[in-house]
């Protein structure tokens, strides 16, 4: 489980170096995730990361702090899940008209976000 904790950490990283050179992939992705119920796409995957940090978080390094992204997780879902479509549109709407240099700010922050999960694990 603790591999698994520490791949999704990867993959957060990954996805922010990504993020940091091509802002247009990840605009695409929230256009993508602004039609219909696809909003629901990250919820899921929310979930599944907090459950896996949850359950492994006695077995990792640093215990508190994969409990709390593991519940910062948890509750990143059930409040898209709660918004609902219709509530997160206005917030993807206000996150597509940034700058691309604040996008790029947000995804070194991503970056360090994963290099937080990778160490903690």
């Amino acid at each position: 489980m603790v591999t698994l904790v520490k791949a999704i950490g990867v993959v957060i990283t990954g996805l922010g170096i990504i993020y940091l050179i091509y802002p247009q992939i990840i605009k695409s992705l929230i256009r993508f995730f602004s039609t219909g119920y696809n909003i629901y796409i990250p919820a899921a995957v929310r979930l599944v990361f907090g459950i896996i940090m949850l359950l492994a978080a006695g077995k990792t390094s640093h215990p508190k702090i994969i409990t709390v992204l593991g519940v910062l997780f948890l509750l990143g879902a059930i409040l898209i899940v709660a918004l609902g479509p219709k509530r997160i549109k206005p917030v993807l709407a206000w996150y597509l008209a940034r700058q691309v240099f604040i996008l790029r700010i947000i995804a070194i922050f991503i970056i360090l976000f994963g290099i937080l999960v990778i160490y903690a694990a």
